[in-house]
């Protein structure tokens, strides 16, 4: 490990440390990789362990974990809703994201057909219809529409 990651991981500790002492009873979290492979956000009482926790990860890894998403990563379970109206275990229907959204089924449809959100083309015959995948409606869900166009922009979808 080199001497620039070591003092990272030392002036993230002094932080944590620092903000323990500042905000005293309050909780702390760490990103820790866990059994299925993903990494999850953990809460602990100290920054102390959190820090611990943590740093076993990027130690072993010989520096900082890539955090970049991935869009083949598998999904551990089937979405809970697959199988119902709008929905299927590969994805959503636009109509059922904008709803989830809050905004027009018009606005998602047109980020596909401007190639800002990637979709799925079913049908074929008399009447197509969009799917979009389900790692992309967890990324919409988080970063907004507007997020995922510019990472579809940046090339990383």
């Amino acid at each position: 490990m080199s001497d620039a990651i070591r003092e990272r991981i030392k002036q993230q500790r002094r932080w944590q440390t620092h903000m323990e002492r500042k905000h005293p009873g309050q909780s702390f979290a760490a990103l820790v990789r866990g059994d299925d492979g993903g990494l999850h956000v953990r809460s602990f009482p100290s920054a102390q362990e959190a820090a611990t926790a943590s740093a076993p990860a990027r130690e072993a890894a010989g520096g900082a974990p890539d955090l970049r998403m991935s869009c083949s990563a598998s999904l551990a379970a089937p979405h809970p809703e697959a199988g119902t109206a709008g929905t299927s275990p590969r994805g959503w229907r636009p109509s059922r994201l904008a709803r989830e959204l809050g905004v027009s089924k018009r606005t998602v449809s047109r980020r596909c057909e401007a190639n800002e959100l990637p979709f799925i083309d079913h049908g074929g015959g008399k009447r197509p219809y969009r799917i979009i995948p389900m790692h992309v409606v967890k990324l919409v869900k988080l970063y907004g529409l507007g997020g995922v166009a510019r990472m579809r922009a940046a090339g990383q979808l």
